[in-house]
């Protein structure tokens, strides 16, 4: 049982919850803080009888939890215990969508409540994006996108890879057309480019707590590189997109170790500036379980043959306004607060091997999981050998 993505809020809004997906059965979870079973997936998903999207815990109601059932919305309220009780109720219908409805990827409910979501009314036809505030029954921000089109009912409709709520209501977009853009109030024309390449971002306020800005794993990774030439970037959004900051890393023109797959949280922004990202993605030497080929000790990124370099496999939290020019350089904006000591097999299905660790809308939590117990397994993980789901999630804090 793992936390599904860095972009998906694990974590219930009064900090007593988890929403865990266990990838080989594919199916829902809730646990309390104390590893115990609250709903089980089977009971999960004979409560919601859900699409095959992703449900969305509700902003203010610790006990709430939003799916998608058909054409509906339905709120969901669980009763704690262990086991505790889930019951779900319908509480609007979309008559315009007779297709579906569905959360696509990591579109989590914004702090004034707003989520986004897409529809369908013709079988196959054109997918329709919007934003939605359930508790008032409201709808804004309809785009159809360009030749967007295919299944509704799946986590990536259509063209749809992602959407992200953004603080002012908006949403950001990748899937549409060539890199992320944005869809803001006044929703005028059509949405903006913001980064040229579609990266995974988490979307917040910068230091001032009203800027806008964007945490990227990298930043038009198919051009120039960006402001900190493949690596982190924290981005606000003029026209054109402004420099940018390097948060964890100088630009790797001036110090260069390899680009690995990064993956990012900024779910804090409405209360503390702090941003958690993690560090995976290669596949090779140390990374790998111990028993495979591809497996070797780790040496020192600047030393004779090095490969292991710094953050790797680590959950490392950075204050939104860190900008780095060297590696390693003194600095009270970066938190290293977790070795997480994971593996990954030898081919590119690593998705759920992989670590991510989302950080709750309050920012005193960060969870993640780990297959460490099972680094020096011969077979790897046991359900599945190296490409099986076998890790443990741990949950960090309170932070403060």
């Amino acid at each position: 049982m793992i936390p599904f993505y860095s972009l998906v809020q694990t974590i219930s809004a009064g900090d007593t919850k988890l929403l865990l997906f266990n990838g080989d059965a594919a199916h829902w979870n809730i646990y309390d803080f104390n590893g115990n079973v609250v709903i089980s997936g089977s009971a999960f998903a004979s409560a919601t009888a859900e699409n095959s999207d992703e449900p969305r815990w509700d902003r203010f109601d610790d006990a709430a939890i939003w799916g998608t059932r058909g054409n509906s919305i339905q709120k969901c309220t669980i009763t704690m215990g262990t086991p505790g009780s889930m019951s779900c109720a319908i509480t609007h219908t979309f008559s315009e969508y007779s297709q579906g409805v569905v959360f696509p990827a990591d579109s989590d409910m914004n702090a004034n409540g707003w989520v986004p979501m897409a529809g369908q009314n013709v079988a196959g036809g054109q997918v329709e994006i919007f934003m939605y505030q359930p508790s008032t029954n409201t709808k804004a921000g309809v785009y159809d996108p360009p030749g967007c089109t295919g299944a509704i009912n799946t986590n990536e409709p259509g063209c749809i890879h992602r959407l992200i709520a953004t603080p002012d209501n908006g949403m950001s977009i990748e899937g549409v057309g060539a890199g992320d853009k944005l869809w803001r109030p006044p929703f005028a024309g059509a949405p903006v480019q913001w980064n040229p390449s579609a990266d995974h971002h988490s979307v917040g306020y910068a230091i001032d707590g009203a800027t806008l800005v964007g945490a990227f794993e990298d930043f038009d990774n198919s051009g120039s590189g960006g402001p900190c030439y493949w690596r982190p970037v924290i981005a606000g959004f003029t026209t054109p997109s402004n420099p940018g900051s390097c948060p964890l890393f100088p630009n790797g023109q001036t110090s260069n170790p390899p680009e690995f797959g990064w993956h990012v949280s900024y779910m804090d922004h409405a209360t503390r500036p702090w941003v958690v990202w993690t560090m995976m993605g290669n596949g090779t030497g140390p990374e790998c379980f111990n028993a495979e080929s591809c497996y070797k000790a780790p040496v020192a990124w600047n030393q004779s043959g090095g490969n292991w370099y710094p953050y790797q496999a680590e959950i490392v939290m950075a204050r939104v306004d860190s900008n780095m020019t060297s590696v390693g350089q003194a600095t009270n904006k970066v938190y290293r607060l977790a070795l997480s000591h994971a593996r990954q097999h030898a081919d590119a299905g690593y998705y759920w091997q992989d670590v991510y660790a989302p950080v709750s809308w309050d920012g005193k939590y960060v969870v993640f999981s780990s297959n460490a117990a099972f680094a020096q397994n011969p077979s790897g993980c046991p359900s599945g050998g190296f490409s099986g789901d076998c890790a443990d999630t741990y949950l960090i804090g309170p932070l403060f």
